[in-house]
């Protein structure tokens, strides 16, 4: 009734209730070092009170129904029950591949390369400004990070953060800054440094009256941006810690698949040091440099950034219909010419002349001790050497093992959430994960076991074409036209021809029982590693029963426990 009378209004509530309110409540909560064993004692417990209660017949009765659960899971679906399931055959299949509209801008300032699309988004412009980061060494990687956080979040010489952030939500549809590693293409399994190319870039989108706002602050954000902010600096370091933490705890298969990847490529280990377990603990390293030494600090985000945003370094990528292309020549010219030239740094510690392979983590099994009652497990390794071929129905087949065996063994009858085969069809590593996995050794068993499975599997010509459209189905998801640009510029950028993916395609789509049996060979002489993400109890006990132990380290550690890493 005040509301309807206009006698009180949220302000006054807020007021009130929350400025003016002198009420508080001060909760202090402690981590306890000892909650998995007090669970796991109290569950043992209440499964023993049960248990005693239970008759003879009852308990027989609970027996009986397990195995008969077990043999449900294990038989094999009535080949009569699923021919009735409508699905899509190799005949509905586009045999050639997609090919986007690209082309190269001639004579633009300091041939600075500009890829452009023409395709149809309604006057809207997808600008991707990608600047390489070849001139950065190893140790300025990590600080990748909060750099881009802090180019994007703590305003520039003419705005605060709030006015910048304002200005980009009116003229523009928003700004993005990320960094992206890739594998340029090779016909052969390529893993030098030569073969790698570290991006970082700014994404936008704004509409055809309002390119120019968007290159103006794309340009203030990459040139301009205030980087001594000490206070924001901390506050994205902290949370992205706890993030990391968190993260570490509950997609626990991510972590574990970088962590092993880091062991056979720089790709991989790029991967670990800028976003797995190896950057989570350089985190806190950072947070007290942050502290202790600022000026050190703020002076290698400036070095990196002089690296990183200058005209040598960029190449752009416009996403948009003819006309709004037609008008951007003037705007992109322009915003070329005042991106500052390279200065003059030393090469040595560039990662192109300093990378050697023994700086990839060392070949060994790990398990990670995080507060969890599930784990995360992961073995993987290359099944492909440098200088060999990758055929086409490696990812088919990869594909046929993760939606059939590793689905069925491990989280149908295993119980985990998820099972996965991974493939790299250009690093040539194969990777099996788990998520939220209530086993370990039975896990990484099956694993063991897949070479195996294809090998002394019938595989039926039914069976072949399932995999086939299954991979074909990732190949070619759907995509609106910004990701369609985007996925071209990726294709440009990796050196990738239209010869060589519509090749690898029919590849995919020829795969046949004698290419499963042949990876299967491949399969079996698999020397990976594990990782394992899980909790101390559940590594100690897996270690018993394991020939090869895992190094056990803490990731999120009780207090008074020392990181091992």
């Amino acid at each position: 009734e005040e509301l309807t009378e206009g006698t009180l209004s949220f302000s006054d509530l807020i007021r009130e209730y929350l400025l003016q309110n002198n009420h508080r409540l001060t909760l202090e909560m402690k981590p306890s070092t000892t909650m998995e064993k007090d669970d796991a004692e109290l569950e043992k417990t209440k499964l023993k009170r049960i248990k005693e209660s239970m008759s003879k017949e009852e308990l027989n009765d609970i027996v009986e129904r397990t195995q008969q659960l077990k043999q449900f899971q294990e038989q094999e679906d009535d080949p009569e029950v699923l021919a009735k399931i409508p699905r899509v055959g190799l005949d509905d299949i586009e045999r050639s591949v997609k090919v986007i509209p690209l082309e190269v801008w001639e004579n633009m300032s300091d041939s600075v390369k500009v890829v452009t699309h023409d395709l149809q988004t309604n006057g809207i412009l997808y600008a991707d400004v990608a600047f390489n980061m070849h001139a950065l060494s190893l140790e300025e990687y990590p600080y990748l990070s909060v750099f881009r956080r802090l180019v994007m979040e703590s305003g520039t010489s003419t705005m605060d953060d709030v006015a910048l952030s304002r200005r980009i939500g009116t003229v523009t549809g928003g700004i993005r800054a990320n960094s992206m590693n890739m594998q340029k293409h090779k016909d052969t399994v390529s893993n030098s440094v030569e073969n790698v190319l570290s991006l970082f870039m700014f994404r936008g989108k704004a509409v055809r009256n309002n390119t120019s706002d968007l290159f103006d602050l794309i340009h203030s954000v990459a040139t301009d941006a205030n980087l001594d902010n000490q206070a924001k600096t901390l506050e994205i370091l902290r949370e992205q810690k706890i993030q990391y933490e968190n993260a570490v705890v509950s997609s626990g298969h991510s972590f574990v698949n970088t962590r092993i990847a880091s062991r056979h490529s720089l790709l991989g280990y790029l991967s670990e040091i800028t976003g797995g377990i190896t950057y989570l603990q350089q985190l806190g390293l950072m947070i007290n440099e942050a502290e202790s030494d600022w000026p050190g600090f703020l002076h290698k985000l400036e070095i990196m950034r002089k690296k990183i945003c200058c005209r040598e370094n960029l190449v752009i990528n416009l996403t948009a219909d003819q006309k709004t292309l037609n008008n951007l020549r003037e705007t992109v010219n322009h915003f070329i010419q005042r991106i500052p030239k390279a200065e003059r740094h030393s090469c040595a510690k560039s990662l192109r002349f300093s990378w050697d392979n023994s700086s990839l983590l060392p070949m060994e099994n790990e398990g990670l001790i995080v507060p969890t009652q599930v784990n995360y497990v992961g073995k993987g390794g290359l099944m492909y050497s440098e200088g060999e071929r990758i055929p086409g129905s490696s990812v088919v087949i990869s594909k046929f093992l993760g939606t059939g065996y590793l689905w069925n063994n491990v989280r149908v009858i295993g119980g985990a959430y998820g099972g996965f085969a991974s493939f790299g069809p250009s690093s040539g590593r194969m990777h099996f994960l788990s998520y939220r996995d209530p086993n370990l050794v039975d896990t990484l068993s099956t694993y063991d076991r897949a070479h195996e499975h294809l090998d002394t599997l019938e595989i039926s010509d039914d069976m072949i074409q399932k995999a086939i459209i299954g991979a074909i189905g990732d190949m070619d998801s759907p995509k609106m036209p910004d990701q369609e640009g985007f996925e071209s510029f990726q294709h440009y950028l990796r050196g990738e021809s239209v010869a060589s993916r519509q090749a690898w395609r029919d590849e995919v789509i020829n795969t046949t029982a004698a290419d499963f049996k042949a990876f299967a060979q491949r399969l079996a002489k698999l020397q990976g590693n594990v990782c394992v993400v899980g909790s101390k109890a559940s590594l100690e006990a897996a270690n018993e029963e394991l020939s090869e132990k895992l190094k056990l380290v803490h990731v999120v550690k009780p207090d008074g426990v020392k990181s091992r890493l």
